[in-house]
């Protein structure tokens, strides 16, 4: 699967990350904010290099809870996505949406063939701090995350680890 977006950690405090997220892709028109996406963007490093490799990654209690040798299914995605992510909220935004949509095909090659990227800053909520354990300031990752499922909201108050 191709990249999609790179995905910074700029900080990470109790049971909230803020992340720095740039779309790398010309097919991409935006950023979402839907638990199973953002879940998708936590869980990248588990198995992306060379964060996949690391202690700290491999001994947290999200890699405890999915593994790290495969993406769970869509169905499951979904229903711990909806048990661990809180909220995701756009913060500072450049760019972004991207000014050309992939549709005007002049326009959008020629903005993508330029210097500039679509940048959104995103603060993550969670519903323990410790789904977070892998994460630290300065980490960053190539993510090809999508959204699964309506986002129904979890029955329960929060999946703890």
């Amino acid at each position: 699967m191709s990249d999609l977006y790179q995905v910074e950690v700029s900080a990470v405090e109790e049971a909230e990350v803020e992340l720095v997220i740039t779309i790398v892709h010309p097919d991409i028109a935006q950023v979402y904010t839907s638990h199973t996406f953002v879940f998708s963007l936590l869980a990248d490093p588990l198995r992306e290099s060379p964060w996949d490799e690391e202690q700290g990654v491999l001994g947290s209690p999200l890699a405890a809870r999915l593994g790290t040798d495969r993406r769970a299914p869509d169905e499951e995605v979904e229903r711990i996505a909806n048990g661990i992510v809180r909220s995701a909220q756009i913060t500072a935004e450049h760019l972004h949406p991207p000014p050309c949509p992939w549709t005007n095909r002049d326009a959008s090659r020629a903005f993508w063939e330029g210097d500039e990227r679509p940048v959104v800053h995103m603060r993550v909520t969670v519903s323990h701090p410790a789904w977070l354990a892998h994460l630290r300031p300065g980490m960053h990752w190539r993510s090809a995350a999508y959204n699964v499922g309506d986002g129904a909201a979890w029955p329960a108050p929060g999946l703890l680890p």
